[in-house]
């Protein structure tokens, strides 16, 4: 049965000073919390003590979700006195893992040979945009390794060593909201603890952008009864001021059209947005007023406002 736990110990330059960290495997994404009371002991045969207790926590596994930044805690840090292989031992609830500490001659970390990540892709898909495509393909998989892929929003995915040396896999991940996730590809040995991060992407989902709408002015009405004559505007000079000798109106959009007569008939321009025209006349047409320029071109006054 995999270990639940490993004590790991980190030997420091001087090579007295130990920090020592709690490793965990990589959970099951439905693997419930996990607290137990821990405590860490060593000895150090060169001052005769061969027990002493170090750190005492309460100490909790991390969920599918939090294992990427959780994979690892400092349990506390211990100086020995003189050179030696003393050991260490962490009791996690019922279970306990030793660890042999060699501070004589303290081996360099060798690297060993990582797999090929030959590809990884990670694209936004869906109509609403909240779903994404991981591609992956690796090379070179130990039998006793794994591959994990963290999409995010508690989703995992593994590949297994035992299934082959080169695989090839495409899954689909689905997210409840927008925002900013992070799609991280780790390898694990056969127990499920971490070896090395093999490469990590950002994946940004936003929501689809609204589509604009354009104003299109309506067709002119056709007149359904002869044009009526209303009574005349009065003359200028006598009913405006002579600073404004006429009322002024613009088109409510741009593209608005006058017509030779009242009702429509033949066009004779097309006005952009902030034309200012003046009203010299008014008539009855189609069933509504109708109201013509100075320069006798005529319009509907719906389309414009004053």
């Amino acid at each position: 049965m995999p270990a639940p736990i490993r004590l790991i110990p980190v030997v420091e330059n001087d090579q007295r000073t130990v920090r020592f960290l709690a490793a965990f495997p990589a959970p099951a994404a439905d693997a419930p919390p996990d607290c137990r009371p821990a405590g860490l002991f060593t000895g150090d045969p060169s001052t005769g003590q061969e027990r002493a207790k170090i750190a005492e926590l309460n100490l909790c596994a991390p969920t599918a979700i939090t294992w990427s930044a959780g994979r690892e805690v400092e349990l506390g840090v211990y100086t020995f006195a003189a050179p030696g292989r003393p050991a260490a031992s962490l009791r996690w609830g019922e279970t306990i893992a030793t660890v042999e500490v060699d501070l004589d001659s303290p081996l360099a970390a060798q690297e060993a040979p990582l797999p090929t990540l030959a590809l990884f892709v990670v694209r936004p898909e869906g109509e609403q945009q909240q779903e994404a495509v991981i591609r992956l393909e690796v090379m070179d998989l130990e039998a006793t390794q794994q591959v994990r892929v963290d999409a995010g929003a508690g989703q995992i995915f593994l590949l297994n060593g035992a299934d082959g040396a080169n695989q090839q896999a495409e899954w689909r991940a689905s997210y409840s909201k927008y925002g900013q996730y992070s799609v991280t590809v780790d390898l694990l040995d056969g127990e499920g603890f971490w070896l090395a991060t093999l490469t990590q992407s950002a994946l940004e989902l936003t929501a689809p952008a609204e589509p604009e709408t354009m104003e299109v002015e309506p067709a002119p009405a056709r007149p359904s009864a002869p044009a009526e004559p209303l009574a005349e505007v009065a003359r200028p000079e006598s009913a405006n001021p002579p600073w404004l000798p006429y009322r002024y109106v613009r088109p409510a959009w741009g593209g608005v059209k006058t017509y030779s007569a009242p009702g429509g008939g033949q066009v004779v321009r097309s006005l952009v947005l902030g034309t200012y025209l003046a009203i010299q006349n008014e008539t009855w047409a189609g069933g509504q007023i109708w109201q013509q320029s100075t320069r006798g071109d005529w319009w509907p006054p719906a389309r414009w406002r004053r």
